[in-house]
């Protein structure tokens, strides 16, 4: 596929639905959020707006979940989370399990991450890599129908 092309798909009817049943699922576990940062692409863009609607939170765009995902780079943006605050990544794979695994310091995610998977983190100090705790993964194959 034309990397142009692959930028401007959108989400499917299908896709809509099973990321509104996900992102329903991940609000059991993340009631609110602070911050939904995106990649640039338009169905990354259209997911985070499901999302936003479920679980109230302010959008921002970053490059560094985009085509050219950069985990340093990313990992410099995520602001200083204070108690309780929680944010929220949409971007794509294989990049976005990598990420996640760097996180958590291990293979936590060793097949990735399904098309509207969701992983709960939980960070006890600073954001950082190896820092975090795996909470939970969630997926259309695991929401309750």
């Amino acid at each position: 596929m034309n990397p142009a092309d692959d930028a401007s798909r959108t989400l499917t009817p299908e896709g809509y639905a099973l990321h509104e049943e996900v992102c329903h699922a991940v609000k059991k576990h993340v009631p609110s959020l602070d911050l939904i940062l995106t990649s640039p692409l338009l169905r990354a863009r259209q997911s985070a707006g499901v999302l936003s609607a479920v679980i109230s939170a302010s959008i921002g765009n970053s490059d560094a979940l985009g085509p050219h995902f950069d985990h340093l780079y990313l990992l410099k943006q995520i602001p200083p989370l204070e108690l309780n605050q929680s944010i929220a990544f949409v971007g794509h794979e294989p990049s976005l399990s990598s990420f996640v695994n760097a996180l958590v310091g291990r293979m936590a995610l060793s097949h990735g991450l399904d098309k509207s998977g969701a992983v709960v983190l939980r960070f006890n100090e600073k954001v950082a890599f190896g820092s975090a705790e795996f909470v939970a993964y969630i997926h259309p194959g695991n929401v309750n129908h």
